[in-house]
């Protein structure tokens, strides 16, 4: 969530009155953790729409998510938002939205997520992987992992991890997938995985006692770094981190 600060002008001061506390001239403002600004500074409307905050009255130009906005991902002038949400502005949708940077507008070329998305990476063609925790993307099965293309199209890339995906981390030559899930691509894995970028199964991983929460890849592509709740990594004692 985000904080606005709003100030309140100041009463009038007659007879006795006395001017109020600095401190108690601003008023907390709660909205959304994702909301399309514009200048001058927004204002909220009682005349707008619930979940909308208007530059000018009767305007319902800039719209806020209704939910948390958990990952941010950006390919040119377009960025690509996940989270656990049910609206984008005036439209029903969850999961995941996109916004134009140069329209400033949420754009409705994104398809519809049935569930959570925690991480949105660009996939280096134009589109995007995301995970989460969800089970169609654009009205077609997809468990937890998808690929979304630079059109707005669903993609063929169908890994199906049997539990959430809350991280991955890409290169020209892998995916690296993190979560809490035993299986991937048809074959066991223990919380974290690797694929092809066109899905094919690499390597799966034994984490055990906990989930993994991030993962990432050294420059040279040839190391795997993981985080999160675990205990043991291969049968080894690795608390939370390892390398």
């Amino acid at each position: 969530m985000a904080t606005l600060c709003v100030p309140l002008p100041a009463p009038e001061v007659t007879g006795a009155d006395q001017p109020l506390p600095a401190a108690l001239r601003a008023m907390t403002v709660t909205v959304p953790a994702l909301a399309l600004l514009a200048s001058p500074a927004a204002v909220a409307d009682p005349n707008s729409r619930p979940g909308t905050f208007a530059e000018r009255p009767r305007d319902a130009a800039v719209h806020a998510v209704d939910g948390e906005v958990h990952t941010l991902a950006q390919v040119g002038g377009t960025v690509v938002f996940g989270g656990n949400f049910t609206k984008v502005g005036p439209v029903t949708r969850g999961g995941a939205g996109i916004v134009d940077t140069a329209a400033s507008s949420f754009g409705s070329t994104f398809p519809d997520v049935n569930g959570a998305v925690s991480v949105a990476v660009p996939d280096g063609n134009g589109g995007y992987f995301i995970g989460g925790n969800f089970t169609s993307v654009g009205g077609q099965s997809r468990s937890n992992l998808a690929q979304v293309d630079s059109t707005g199209a669903v993609t063929a890339f169908d890994p199906s991890p049997n539990g959430v995906v809350n991280d991955l981390a890409l290169n020209a030559d892998r995916l690296v997938v993190g979560g809490a899930f035993t299986a991937i691509a048809g074959q066991p894995a223990g919380a974290v995985a690797s694929l092809s970028p066109s899905g094919s199964f690499q390597w799966g991983g034994t984490v055990t006692g906990g989930a993994v929460r991030t993962v990432g890849l050294s420059l040279a592509g040839d190391l795997v770094y993981v985080g999160g709740d675990f205990s043991q990594v291969g049968g080894v004692v690795f608390r939370r981190a390892v390398g």
